[in-house]
This record gives structure tokens, sequence and C-alpha cells, in this order.
């Protein structure tokens, strides 16, 4: 997340690099995908690592990652303990044939940036 060079498909819900390597997340973010080579005949893999802080679950309780990919849903995932997580997802071939795929992620449950230091979603 501290590749100048993909910035720009940062779309929303982004705050700055923190540690020259993570960024904190609203409750709803966006980034715009260019698409593997051939994945518009086999299809790919949506992969987002991230870090939950034990203070976002004990303040929240589990939470519920979704994702829609071109408006299309993608299956949700829900972390109930802290720890590094990988979502990972595949991704059909007629979701892939455009040269830019919009990819929408929303949270169940969040806390304002105010309280990023207490600790929001870290992706990397």
């Amino acid at each position: 997340m501290n590749d100048a060079s993909v910035a720009s498909q940062l779309v929303a819900g982004f705050y700055e690099t923190e540690a020259n390597s993570w960024r904190w997340t609203a409750g709803k973010f966006a980034v715009v995908l260019q698409p593997p080579t051939g994945s518009d005949r086999t299809g790919a893999t949506l992969k987002v690592q991230l870090f939950i802080p034990d203070v976002q679950i004990q303040k929240l309780g589990p939470m519920t990652l979704q994702a829609n990919l071109n408006d299309r849903p993608l299956d949700p995932q829900t972390f109930d303990k802290p720890g590094t997580y990988e979502y990972s997802r595949d991704v059909s071939a007629d979701n892939l044939r455009s040269n830019l795929v919009p990819v929408v992620f929303r949270l169940d449950k969040f806390t304002s940036p105010s309280a990023a230091t207490e600790g929001n979603w870290a992706w990397s």
C-alpha cells in the first residue's frame, strides 16, 4: 500500500500510508484494478491482506467484510478474532472483461476516522 505506482487504484476510503507499509480504511472503500492477463478467459482470484487489531474486536465484536466487484457481490467473510487475514475470492471470467474493474468493500461495523489510532482495519 505504500507503492506510489498503485496509489491511483485506491479510489476512496483510504487514509495516508503509515509505517511506510500499510493504510487504515474507512467503513466503505474502493479500488479499481487492472485484471491479470488472460483472466477474461480463465478468471482470477481477488486477494486482500488485512490486519484486525484486538481493540477492534473488543470494541465492535465480530466484523464482516463484503466486496462487490463490477456491482456483483462476492461472498462475505466474518472475522471474530484479532490477527492477520487474507480475504480471497475467485472471480469468474465474465467479471473481468474490461481494462479496469471496480471493487467496493464494505464493513458491517467500523470506528470513525478519529478512532483510527485505536485500531481500524489495516491493509497491506
